[in-house]
């Protein structure tokens, strides 16, 4: 008597517990990956990934591994998100990046230095007719004047 209750429950049993486990297979997060090279083409060891949901303002770090791969997990679904990725003073941002569930998100990067910055100064000489003390929309100006 004790085995045919046995098999009785057996069934029952089994389909809890396949029920219970496809309620853990569910995600609600996304996850974020890829791979930062350097100028030549290395991989970039030890850069730092900066991801931000400008939504709420969460805000992850990660590093890239000796391969220069990163990833992250657990980021919320949507988006927009900037991902900002750092080493020895170079940068590379990727803006508007939207991330899906259930989706390989991947962002990889390139970092290239930046070119140096020429300065340019301009010089020149304040005009009585434009002062900060002529307001309105009441003066008056010549086609002389202008030129």
């Amino acid at each position: 008597m004790n085995k045919r209750l046995t098999m009785r429950l057996l069934p029952l049993m089994l389909s809890s517990l396949f029920a219970m486990s496809g309620a853990y297979a569910q995600s609600t997060s996304a996850n974020l990956g890829g791979t930062v090279t350097d100028a030549q083409g290395q991989p970039a060891t030890g850069a730092e990934v900066t991801i931000t949901h400008s939504t709420s303002g969460t805000v992850s770090h990660v590093t890239t591994d000796a391969a220069g791969r990163y990833s992250a997990r657990g980021l919320r679904v949507g988006g927009p998100y900037t991902i900002t990725i750092t080493k020895d003073g170079q940068t590379e941002t990727r803006e508007n990046v939207y991330l899906q569930i259930g989706d390989a998100n991947t962002v990889s990067a390139s970092l290239v230095p930046a070119a140096s910055l020429e300065t340019i100064v301009v010089t020149g000489t304040a005009n009585a007719l434009f002062s900060s003390e002529k307001m309105g929309t009441g003066t008056n100006l010549t086609n002389q004047q202008i030129q």
